[in-house]
């Protein structure tokens, strides 16, 4: 009987526990900085770079208030601009090293999209370009 007690109160604070916020899995607050590998590969081989993530001071772009966020690869800034909405979160735009203004996206391209639970899935194009960066595989 005891076992049941604790099993179901562990399911209980794991549920609780579990967030249904994409900005909690993917946060916009001014200032937040991280870095992560990103794995360039071919059939022949792949090359590891370190990409650092920082999120700016929100901004209108569009006539939407976005948060900038710049990648530096390899010394070179790339910066997107993400925002959440009632489908979750995504990016409407870029701006790379050569674009004198960043390129708005004609439709979104969702990071995470809600419900976030088991079974939700979107796809999302991405091209990251880094002007100073040649990559030979």
């Amino acid at each position: 009987m005891t076992w049941r007690f604790f099993s179901f109160l562990f399911i209980i604070l794991f549920l609780i526990s579990c967030s249904k916020n994409p900005s909690d899995y993917y946060p916009l607050d001014k200032g937040i900085k991280w870095n992560y590998n990103l794995i360039l590969s071919s059939s022949s081989r792949s090359v590891t770079v370190k990409v650092f993530v920082e999120n700016m001071e929100v901004r209108e772009l569009n006539k939407q208030m976005v948060v900038p966020q710049k990648a530096i690869f390899d010394n070179s800034a790339n910066f997107t601009f993400v925002k959440e909405d009632e489908v979750g979160m995504l990016i409407i735009g870029q701006q790379d090293t050569k674009d004198i203004e960043p390129i708005i996206f004609g439709s979104p391209r969702y990071v995470i999209k809600k419900p976030i639970k088991i079974g939700t899935s979107w796809q999302s194009k991405r091209k990251l370009i880094f002007a100073s960066t040649t990559v030979q595989l």
